[in-house]
């Protein structure tokens, strides 16, 4: 079985082979269920370390790089994601929770801070998630970039004698031009839009200091809390997800298989 990072198409356009996909260390879907039913043998920590680098910023940035996505957007993602939670931490900070803080008197003062803001370290993480898929789904066409490609896969492992011919070739690149040109615009809009979105979290967490001088180290852990939480959440759906991927897999069971790869 071959190995490979990232892999478009393996059969050429004239289709004179019937190559076996290459089983990918680095993507999950890289089979349709046909083919996994067949050729999937990868184990099932391989399967969980697959699906975490996908959903796990900084390990995905640190063992992935899709040749379909832009390095640096992925950091400037990165670098927003944890901006996120710092200055959502600050916003989500009601009144009645910095007045529990100066009141108690307990000797575990610290554990108390995180546990009496575990609802913030929640919500800013739920919302840093939405504002983090939303940015992600701005600046992404791999799906539309890879989706021409799969469809001439499909009709070239349907028909052996059909064949990618120069009209084909055209309407692709074409194609392509097109997602390009869109992207670029998406682009623009990202930049833009990240820019405003730090910029008020720069000025409300300055501001936020300013006035709370005293909470800002139960405030950098609740940020802690935030990156913790957000990564039990995706320690626990990495988890079982690859334990639905390999049983859709053992037990031949398409719709299971379908899901996983639509979660992931």
């Amino acid at each position: 079985m071959k190995h490979n990072a990232y892999s478009l198409i393996l059969i050429n356009a004239n289709n004179e082979t019937n190559a076996v996909p290459y089983q990918s260390d680095y993507i999950i879907d890289n089979f349709d269920y046909d083919e996994a039913i067949i050729y999937e043998d990868r184990s099932y920590c391989r399967i969980f370390f697959i699906i975490l680098i996908s959903n796990e910023n900084i390990l995905n940035m640190i063992f992935f790089n899709p040749p379909l996505e832009f390095k640096p957007i992925r950091f400037a993602i990165l670098i927003f994601n944890f901006a996120c939670d710092y200055a959502l931490n600050a916003l989500f900070y009601l009144s009645d929770n910095i007045s529990d803080r100066y009141h108690y008197e307990g000797i575990y003062k610290e554990l108390y801070s995180i546990v009496n803001n575990f609802t913030i370290s929640l919500t800013s993480t739920i919302v840093s998630f939405s504002f983090v898929f939303f940015f992600y789904a701005l600046t992404e066409s791999t799906e539309k970039i890879e989706k021409l490609f799969r469809d001439q896969e499909e009709l070239l492992k349907k028909d052996e004698k059909y064949k990618v011919n120069n009209e084909i070739k055209i309407e692709i690149r074409n194609k392509i031009k097109d997602i390009i040109r869109c992207l670029k615009i998406k682009i623009i809009i990202f930049i833009v839009s990240e820019f405003l979105v730090l910029f008020f979290f720069f000025y409300y967490a300055t501001a936020f200091c300013q006035v709370y001088k005293n909470t800002q180290v139960s405030w950098i852990l609740d940020c802690i809390s935030s990156y913790v939480i957000s990564l039990g959440i995706t320690l626990g759906f990495s988890l079982i997800f690859s334990l639905i991927y390999k049983l859709s897999i053992k037990f031949k069971n398409k719709f299971l298989y379908e899901i996983t790869k639509f979660l992931v």
